[in-house]
This record gives C-alpha cells, sequence and structure tokens, in this order.
C-alpha cells in the first residue's frame, strides 16, 4: 500500500522505518468518505454523483441510443423518412440471443451493461465502507484495479463511433441531382452514455486520488522525517546516463509514431448486403479511414451539432491528446 511505499523508500536508504518513529504513523483512519482530508462538498457529494451515474446508464441501456433515417434528395426538395429503424443495449443484446450469436449477447450483457454498475457499485463500497469490511490495502489494490480496468468501459462508446462515422450508405445519381443516404442518427441516451462512462472515470480518479492523500495524511510526523532525509530528484537521475538516454530517444521516437499514425490508413469499412449491392458501385463500397479521417467523419456533413462535436473531441482526446500527453 503507499504506507508501505514510504517505509520500504527509508528501508533501503538505511534509515529506520517510519513505523519505529511513531506508533500513530500509518493509522488507518476507517471510511474514506470520513477522513480529515476530505472535504465535506466531496463526502457529501461524491455517493450523490455515482447514484446519478448509475441512473444514466440505466437510461441509455434502456432508452434508444441510435435510430437509422432514409433520406431522399432530389435539387432542392428533400424527404426524410425515419426512424426506419432504432436501437438500444438492451435490444442488441436480446435481438443477438435471440438470433443465436450467444457470445455476442453475453459480451454485450456482461460488458456493455453489468460491468459499468459492477464499477460504480465497487466505487462506493470503497468510498464508504469502514476499515472492518474493506481494509486500507485492499481499499488500494480494488480502486487500482477499476482505475486500470475501467478505462475498458470507452469501448463502448468508441464502438458508436465508429458506427456512425463509418456506416454512411449513399447513392448519388450521376447527373447529382438524386441521391439515397441511410443516415445513422444519435439519439440523447447515446450522448448520455458517453457522458456516463466519462464521468465514471472521473470518479475513479478522485477516490484514488482521496485514497492517495489520506495514505499521506495518516503518515503525520513520518512524513516530516522523510522529508528532512531526501532530496527532490528527477527521475533521470536515478538511471545511468546510457539508460537515460535510450529512454528520452524512446519517448520522442514514440511521439513520432503515435503522431505518424494517426494519419495513416488504419482499416477499411466494406459495404455489403442487398442495398450495397444495389446502390454502389465496387469501388465506392470500400471506404478507408485513419484514426484523424475517423474523427472527422463522425461530424462529416453535420458540423453544427453540438453533441456530436462533444463526442468527436472526447474521441481526439482519448486516442490522440492523451498518449501524446503521457510522452511528457
Amino acid at each position: 500500500d503507499s504506507y508501505g511505499l514510504y517505509a520500504k523508500s527509508i528501508e533501503m536508504q538505511g534509515m529506520p522505518s517510519s513505523r519505529s518513529i511513531d506508533s500513530s504513523c500509518g493509522v488507518d483512519r476507517g471510511v474514506l468518505a470520513e477522513h480529515p482530508c476530505v472535504p465535506q462538498a466531496a463526502l457529501t457529494l461524491f455517493s450523490y454523483v455515482v447514484v446519478s451515474a448509475i441512473v444514466l446508464f440505466l437510461y441509455a441501456d434502456v432508452s434508444l441510443a441510435t435510430s437509422i433515417n432514409f433520406v431522399f434528395t432530389y435539387g432542392e426538395y428533400t424527404q426524410t423518412i425515419g426512424p426506419a429503424l432504432a436501437f438500444s443495449v438492451v435490444i442488441i443484446a436480446i435481438d443477438s440471443f435471440e438470433a443465436g450469436a450467444y457470445l455476442i449477447a453475453a459480451c454485450i450483457a456482461v460488458l456493455s451493461i453489468a460491468w459499468p454498475f459492477v464499477k460504480l457499485i465497487t466505487l462506493l463500497i470503497a468510498w464508504r465502507a469502514p476499515a472492518d469490511v474493506l481494509s486500507h490495502s485492499s481499499r488500494e489494490r480494488l480502486l487500482m484495479f477499476l482505475d486500470e480496468y475501467g478505462k475498458w468501459s470507452l469501448i463502448d462508446t468508441w464502438l458508436g463511433i465508429l458506427a456512425l462515422a463509418c456506416y454512411k450508405l449513399a447513392w448519388h445519381s450521376s447527373s447529382g441531382e438524386a441521391s439515397f443516404v441511410v443516415d445513422p442518427v444519435p439519439e440523447i441516451p447515446f450522448f448520455m452514455f458517453v457522458f456516463a462512462s466519462i464521468l465514471t472515470l472521473v470518479l475513479g480518479h478522485i477516490a484514488s486520488g482521496y485514497h492517495r492523500l489520506a495514505a499521506e495524511w495518516d503518515l503525520g510526523p513520518c512524513k516530516s522525517y522523510v522529508a528532512e532525509h531526501e532530496e527532490n530528484q528527477r527521475l533521470l537521475e536515478y538511471m545511468e546516463f546510457g539508460t537515460a538516454r535510450r529512454l528520452i530517444v524512446g519517448i520522442v521516437a514514440t511521439t513520432y509514431v503515435v503522431l505518424a499514425g494517426a494519419f495513416v490508413t488504419s482499416f477499411q469499412m466494406v459495404e455489403s448486403g442487398a442495398l450495397a449491392t444495389l446502390m454502389l458501385d465496387e469501388p465506392d463500397k470500400v471506404a478507408s479511414y485513419s484514426l484523424i479521417g475517423l474523427g472527422q467523419a463522425l461530424t462529416k456533413g453535420k458540423s453544427g451539432d453540438i453533441g456530436l462535436r462533444m463526442v468527436q473531441l472526447i474521441f481526439f482526446t482519448f486516442a490522440l491528446f492523451t498518449p501524446l500527453a503521457l510522452q511528457g
């Protein structure tokens, strides 16, 4: 746990363990939410926000998140028929099960429906559970697990973005006057699902942050003792010169690879089925995308849609900006 890291660092430097300095060092104060380092506002709001996120996931799962419209255009005249089809997460899971795609149905049920609720309830337990139910070390392992594996919830958002950006089945006449477009339209539940996913990640970071702050607080006089015997050093100063140089070169190379990879074609989408056969020529059935191209396609023809703009920002933040920031 966090205290153990402090004690180990002291012993490695040939100093007595902090536990031998003061018996009050590392005392577990029990409920994380009631720790003195946690502000009253956080104590009150955290549980309410967790419950709010659970409600958002419930709403997003059972409500129609995406609809399919048929858009006919001739000259200046446009006719939209729809929603011709509509989907929710629960409907997709049920349809997959009834179609015999049991593995897909199980993955949706477990990873897309159940896991977000398990994660939020577990966060609430870590926040409110007393020490006799959840010890300090167990709470730390639990929060680390949620922090590391909770990010997989973004896969659902990424797949939704992939479908919205790539599924643009369209036919245009040779004169350009007439067209027919199968247009997927994200509804409010889709945006609520994305928002709830990001909110869950933020809540996990808040709980982990206060857990670490509580661990430092509980060190009490040990912390000041450690500070007297430690010097502020850069991480590179703990390495040999050759190792540090290779690390810097690796960081620079990784930054270049991430940037270059964002513009390189990563995958292709191939349209198939009766509509694609009737409407599209063979070259038009294949569309290639890079990471940048996928993000741009998300708002193509819908630049005024604020919701899609926000989803686009979230996509680029996690897929491009965050990996680049980690290189700094």
